[in-house]
């Protein structure tokens, strides 16, 4: 939608319904923003099930978990939500809660309960094949270790 504005605004389309089709968004929410209405996120903040820094402590946890190799699954992210809301002034996260929340975090969508079928696809890759083999023809002594502890 930024795109839209920026580029709409810089000239390089000469109709809002031109930008609208190139990135693919609503012509009449491109028309509304550029006219200065806010997303209904930022007019009504006090809707929204946490808080954007209680978002980011959420996102920063996943990308945490996703460096040591230990995806979250979804449902691991729901419960995060449900645990971190206030309910006395927050509602709790719905059934399409993290479906929205990933859309807010597109860094996240490809994280989430991935890591282990981009882990195993390296795993078929030749070099780390023969790397492997390689080791194991390696006589245990001259790599530091005793076929016990190896196998």
């Amino acid at each position: 939608m930024l795109k839209a504005i920026r580029d709409y605004r810089g000239g390089k389309f000469p109709s809002i319904r031109k930008a609208a089709i190139h990135y693919k968004v609503d012509c009449t929410t491109l028309s509304r923003r550029l006219r200065g209405t806010n997303p209904a996120h930022e007019e009504h903040p006090e809707s929204a099930v946490l808080t954007p820094v209680q978002e980011e402590a959420i996102v920063q946890l996943c990308l945490r978990f996703d460096s040591w190799g230990l995806p979250r699954k979804l449902a691991y992210v729901r419960g995060l939500a449900y645990h971190m809301h206030d309910p006395e002034k927050r509602r709790q996260p719905g059934k399409n809660w993290i479906s929205l929340f990933l859309n807010r975090h597109p860094i996240l969508a490809c994280k989430i309960a991935s890591r282990i079928d981009r882990q195993r696809a390296k795993a078929d890759d030749p070099k780390v094949l023969a790397e492997f083999c390689q080791l194991v023809n390696t006589p245990p002594k001259k790599c530091g270790t005793t076929l016990i502890n190896f196998l």
